[in-house]
């Protein structure tokens, strides 16, 4: 395991003085592939300034305090969604031992069953502390010194009991198949809730001697925060029984608290099984006013409980088999378009069904196909007949396929599809029959100005049900916040197939085509927003020799070489079509590839796939600054104003002429395309996003 990927999440809340001791003692750990994410929850006293002076820090703000559960859960998704194997939590006032990673992943290491490893939480004493709260320094270099002692492990299985929250170390598993903290609890009980699913969820509690010394604050809380605590403890300790452990102890439970505060003299009896009697400090109140406030809440919101109730039972029940996704995607009528699915559908733990048109015009499909992905993977596809075919807006399956649909109960729908669409309702109509999550796939990055009514009211539907949404672009989450979507919305890239494109030079195919001088490449569709007459007047200015090499058709190759011809550089164009499988060929017959696409009111480039193709033949890459063309290109091209020639001339003169540059450029695609643009690691971030959807309490 020492390769495993370790989070360190340290919630912090107004804690500087302790965040001192903190985040220095963690930092100086000897695992090497671990990292630090501190979550704030709204901290008012420069906290989070101290916190960003570590670089090997990474700090998440919380406009307000979200409390244990509430703060944790958005450092978790964090960490879940960069890859961590192992989690672990860490409150602001603690201090441990260097080689604490490494012990905890020893433990792991021995049972595969187990989940969680808790340290040895050591509180530290009032003597410790100055009036200011503060640790004294005697007391920190004696506790330095234990520290540094280096203890032989121990740990025992815990068949009853719980782990402190502080110092907890979590296997990724066990999220993913027993859910995150409740954020209901606030704080006190959060642990008892999360660690009884896991324990439902078949994995197994350790504790262990790592030393956490736990700082404290060093001050007696005011009696306005007893008051709350208790009120909190009581509150929580009632709801987490009717969860967790059924009717009768729920009772026993609230007969004992009632009890107790009728009786503030008599002494609690602490003789009773653990989860029969209220888990409180000795100095907790116990006052009436504070417990019927306490049953008054349950009481109302035992409809909620319950709800949750089951809601983890439904999260530890898919986490038992196959979680299944049903996407809805016309576009996989595209084998380009396919691969997502693909891809997904190679993670072991997850059943893909596809739906998709038995017929639709694109680019690259021209005719009705039969599709079969079985022989290359586990997705299945599932052929719909549609109605109002090759409308984006305006088509829907048919009746009985939907219900068949319906019938097969999905876990979750990944809608890639516009959510103001007619089979957008379809999917919102399929997840509320079968109870499924909904996310949808947004494109959209333009406002439409003129849309029909119906198409805004389906918008809004599915906007309520849908988890969150993934984009195309950043633009793309620009326009769901103008229409008013406020829940998360994920980039999620279009990818590229690395077994179809690579670097293979083919001087004697290059000549040819006809093609003897410095080559500019376009590839796409032939429509006039594409930018190709821009393109022609850019090359009509230069002062060296060259060629052009268009790769693809459309209604627009005519006017585009009329054009040319008008500007006397038509011999020098060479038109042609490929296959899916011969684009890399022709790609790599280039010296450049220009996307010079130009928006319109209603249109705007929404990608630009035919740069990752320039990148990954390592040929250097130009666009216009249209639409998500800049975004796409990053820092491993050359952008020029859309719509201005002269511009692109001096960015083609400027790859023409410069070869460190040029070479430079393709090394930064190189490392772009492989970080950001490859199909598997897309569809590991798909998959990462919707277990998180699973699995977030609502």
């Amino acid at each position: 395991m020492g390769s495993s990927l370790v989070y360190v999440i340290v919630l912090n809340f107004n804690g500087l003085k302790h965040l001192k001791y903190c985040i220095p003692n963690v930092l100086e750990g000897t695992y090497e592939n671990f990292r630090v994410l501190l979550v704030d929850n709204g901290s008012t006293d420069n906290s989070l300034e101290f916190a960003k002076k570590f670089r090997q820090v990474e700090v998440i703000e919380n406009n307000e305090n979200l409390g244990f559960s509430g703060g944790v859960n958005v450092g978790i998704k964090r960490a879940l969604l960069q890859g961590a194997d192992f989690i672990a939590l860490l409150n602001n006032d603690s201090m441990v031992e260097k080689q604490w990673i490494e012990k905890a992943l020893r433990v792991f290491a021995g049972d595969d069953k187990i989940g969680l490893v808790g340290c040895d939480l050591n509180p530290l004493a009032d003597k410790d502390f100055n009036p200011h709260g503060a640790i004294v320094k005697g007391s920190i270099e004696q506790f330095k010194k234990v520290l540094r002692q280096n203890r032989p492990l121990r740990f025992n299985v815990l068949e009853e009991g719980i782990l402190s929250g502080s110092g907890l170390f979590v296997k990724r598993e066990v999220f993913e198949k027993a859910g995150l903290f409740d954020p209901v609890y606030f704080l006190y009980d959060e642990e008892l809730d999360f660690e009884t699913r896991a324990r439902r969820a078949g994995f197994k509690l350790v504790q262990t001697n790592i030393s956490n010394f736990h700082q404290g604050s060093g001050i007696t809380e005011n009696k306005a925060w007893k008051r709350k605590a208790s009120y909190l403890q009581i509150r929580n300790n009632i709801r987490c029984s009717i969860k967790n452990f059924g009717v009768i102890r729920t009772a026993r439970l609230a007969l004992s608290v009632i009890n107790n505060a009728l009786n503030p003299f008599k002494k609690v009896d602490r003789s009773l099984n653990y989860f029969d009697r209220l888990r409180y400090s000795d100095n907790v109140l116990l006052n009436v006013p504070i417990v019927l406030k306490a049953l008054l809440w349950n009481l109302v919101f035992l409809p909620s409980t319950l709800a949750a109730k089951n809601r983890d039972r439904k999260i530890i029940e898919i986490g038992s088999r196959k979680k299944r996704v049903l996407c809805i995607s016309h576009s996989a009528y595209d084998p380009l378009n396919r691969i997502l699915f693909i891809e997904l559908a190679k993670f072991p733990d997850w059943d893909v069904s596809v739906i998709v048109p038995t017929r639709w015009h694109t680019a690259s499909a021209e005719k009705t196909e039969e599709i079969n992905l079985r022989e290359r993977n586990e997705a299945k596809m599932v052929l719909g007949n549609t109605v109002f075919t090759n409308h984006m807006h305006l088509h829907f399956y048919s009746k009985p396929f939907l219900l068949n649909i319906t019938h097969s109960k999905p876990d979750i729908i990944f809608l890639q599809e516009e959510p103001g669409s007619m089979v957008a309702l379809q999917a919102f109509v399929v997840s509320l029959l079968s109870g499924a999550k909904l996310v949808f796939h947004t494109n959209e990055n333009l406002v439409e100005k003129r849309r029909w009514l119906i198409f805004r009211l389906i918008e809004r539907l599915v906007f309520s049900r849908a988890s969150s949404a993934f984009i195309l672009n950043t633009e793309c989450e620009k326009i769901l916040r103008k229409k008013g979507f406020i829940k998360k919305a994920s980039l999620l890239y279009l990818g590229i197939d690395n077994s179809l494109y690579s670097k293979k030079r083919s001087p004697d195919f290059k000549k040819s085509l006809g093609l003897r001088h410095f080559t500019i490449g376009f590839g796409g569709r032939l429509t006039k927003e594409k930018g190709l007459l821009t393109l022609v007047d850019a090359a009509s200015t230069l002062d060296f020799e060259f060629n052009i090499l268009v790769v693809g058709k459309g209604p627009f190759e005519k006017d585009f070489l009329d054009y040319a011809e008008k500007k006397k550089i038509r011999d020098r164009i060479v038109v042609t079509n490929a296959s899916l499988e011969e684009v890399s060929k022709y790609l790599n017959c280039m010296d450049v590839v220009v996307l010079p696409s130009e928006s319109t009111s209603v249109w705007k480039e929404q990608f630009g796939r035919i740069l990752l193709g320039g990148m990954a033949v390592e040929v250097p890459v130009i666009g216009s600054s249209s639409g998500a063309i800049p975004e796409i290109i990053g820092d491993a091209g050359l952008v020029f104003k859309e719509g201005k020639p002269s511009d692109l001339a001096r960015k083609l003169t400027a790859i023409k002429n410069d070869q460190k540059l040029a070479a430079s450029l393709v090394a930064r695609g190189k490392e772009r395309l492989k970080k950001e643009f490859l199909w598997p690691g897309i569809a590991l971030k798909l998959k990462n996003e919707l277990t998180e959807v699973l699995i977030e309490p609502e």
